[in-house]
């Protein structure tokens, strides 16, 4: 016996893509969007929704657990898909540990201390974390892939079913605490739908099949049979509840907007199913006894009014024939109360049989029309939704795919353009640079070698200068004179050698110094001075007095410089 729905309390907000958790008597609602994404928490308590505490982390397409009391609420997005954890204790959210692999659109069940989290994107994922109430941990993966999922159950007996891989699927699966295995495929292949009860069982609701559904399903273990369609066809709501005999769907988009709509789940009374039961098995028969029943009892009320007619009309000319009675005699009077009623008569038995007769053609009449207008709305909604999904579909990978090319043949011509205008500019810089470098390095090392040696130059010859002039004042007259005719005297040979050798050495020291300030300029001023105070006499010339040497010293130092 299949369960139906029936109306209950609307949300505060309007919102889709939210969780849910708890019973038909006890639900939570938490999480979605509504133009924003939002953080809002409201409780049910069987008949209308009141507000609760406000999660700490907005988010949509987030998944729930647990109870009204012990609430789970994990992953979602807020642009990027968000790993956070939250438990609710009835009053305020509290952090949980996060989830190890960030997903939205994910399948969820079980309680706040023993949570399972199933698939989600993007991309499609297989992924099955364990919660023990502090930190998630790895459980086996399912066997297909998939986001836009649904979830009931326990961590110890899961089930996931419906969703998206490369289209909507059918997939159910089943978990026993370790690892997935198959279970009984979906009647109507959909995702972003709504699940509530046990692994045994379960309810699915709602979704996207190609247009928003409106599609209810009932698994008992092993498969699914049909229950009762939702009022409203939507996606991305939410659903709780203990089994598929009793739960709750809630929110998400119904293709005008977002919606606040409360449905509850329940089997029907007997005499609803018989009732049901009757329209289904026999529509034919019960429209038939419908129809005969508003025209009898249509007929019934116009006969009525019709006999209150009759005898009001016959009563009043009954007062008018006695009165003519009195005036024309009893007979005419008979006769003409005969004539009037069966007149009339006559005319309410044609009446009532036109009435009848057109009852029946505009009942007749309203059921094609209302048939034929249901059927035309329905397949005109979904060409309208199917051609609207198939152009923006087309358009936005024409768009995606056209910005893409353009973005990279832009970006190829700025980065060539930009790397080309660099490395010449570089080159240009650095040639300049090296050109500026060495004509600096030149001028410079140049003038600075030239005023080098020009300065050591008038120094060392100042210094010389000076030097001579002081022995000369120092010394006696005498003392240079004797050296002088000394060396003259004594050997004159040995003065020639001395001067030669002097020159020689003197145009060698020129020669070393010149070559010096070319190799290394630096080293010029220490050249200088070294080779100036080179004294080179071979062995077998001193012979003089260490006074006549010293004499002779200053006297060569003087021709050298």
């Amino acid at each position: 016996m299949a369960g139906v729905w029936s109306s209950g309390g609307d949300l505060t907000s309007a919102t889709r893509g939210l969780a849910g958790a708890g019973t038909k008597s006890a639900g939570l609602s938490f999480g979605g969007y509504n133009s924003d994404y939002v953080a809002t928490t409201e409780e049910y308590g069987g008949s209308s929704w009141s507000s609760g505490g406000a999660l700490a982390t907005a988010r949509t397409t987030l998944a729930g657990a647990g109870t009204q009391s012990a609430g789970l609420s994990f992953g979602g997005t807020t642009i990027t898909h968000s790993p956070v954890t939250e438990e609710y204790n009835g009053t305020a959210w509290s952090s949980g540990g996060n989830l190890a692999v960030a997903r939205a659109s994910l399948g969820g069940c079980g309680t706040q201390s023993a949570g399972l989290k199933f698939g989600g994107d993007s991309p499609a994922s297989a992924v099955t974390e364990e919660y023990n109430g502090t930190a998630w941990s790895s459980g086996g993966a399912l066997s297909t892939a998939v986001w836009g999922n649904a979830g009931a159950g326990t961590q110890s007996a899961g089930l996931s079913f419906g969703g998206f891989v490369s289209g909507n699927v059918t997939t159910t699966e089943e978990y026993n605490g370790t690892a997935w295995s198959g279970g009984g495929a979906l009647s109507t292949a959909r995702r972003q739908l709504a699940g509530a009860g046990t692994q045994s069982s379960g309810l699915s609701s709602s979704g996207y099949a190609g247009t928003y559904s409106e599609v209810t399903e009932e698994y008992n273990g092993t498969a699914w049979s049909s229950g009762g369609n939702l009022a409203v066809a939507r996606r991305t709501p939410a659903g709780c509840g203990a089994s598929n005999a009793e739960a709750l769907c809630f929110g998400g988009y119904n293709g005008d907007g977002d919606t606040a709509t409360t449905e509850e789940y329940e089997l029907p009374p007997p005499e609803m199913t018989i009732q049901t039961k009757a329209r289904i098995e026999h529509p034919d028969r019960l429209k038939t006894i419908q129809s005969k029943a508003r025209i009898e009892k249509a007929g019934v009320i116009n006969d009525v009014q019709v006999r209150a007619d009759i005898k009001k009309f016959g009563q009043n000319k009954t007062i008018q024939s006695k009165a003519a009675i009195e005036q024309q005699g009893i007979n005419k009077s008979i006769q003409s109360k005969a004539r009037i009623e069966t007149g009339d008569l006559s005319k309410i038995v044609n009446a009532k049989a036109k009435i009848e007769a057109s009852l029946t053609k505009t009942i007749q009449s309203k059921a094609t029309v209302k048939q034929f207008d249901t059927v035309k709305t329905i397949q005109s909604k979904a060409t309208v939704e199917q051609q609207n999904i198939d152009q923006s579909i087309q358009s936005k990978a024409r768009v995606e795919s056209g910005g893409l090319a353009k973005t990279i043949q832009t970006k190829g011509r700025v980065e060539q353009s930009g790397v080309s205008t660099t490395v010449q500019a570089k080159a240009r810089v650095k040639d300049e640079d090296l050109i500026k470098t060495v004509q600096s390095k030149a001028r410079v090392g140049t003038g600075d070698l030239a005023k080098t040696i020009q300065s050591k130059g008038a120094v060392k010859q100042s210094d010389v200068t000076k030097t001579i002039q002081s022995k000369a004042r120092v010394g006696t007259g005498d003392l240079a004179k004797t050296v002088t005719a000394k060396a003259r005297v004594e050997d004159e040979d040995l003065l020639q050698t001395i001067q030669t050798k002097g020159r020689v050495e003197q145009a060698g020291i020129a020669k070393t110094v010149q070559a010096k300030a070319r190799v290394e300029s630096p080293g010029v001023g220490k050249t200088i001075q070294g080779k100036a105070n080179i004294w080179a006499f071979p062995a077998g010339y001193v012979k003089m007095r260490s006074e006549d040497v010293n004499d002779i010293k200053s006297l060569n130092d003087n021709r050298i410089t």
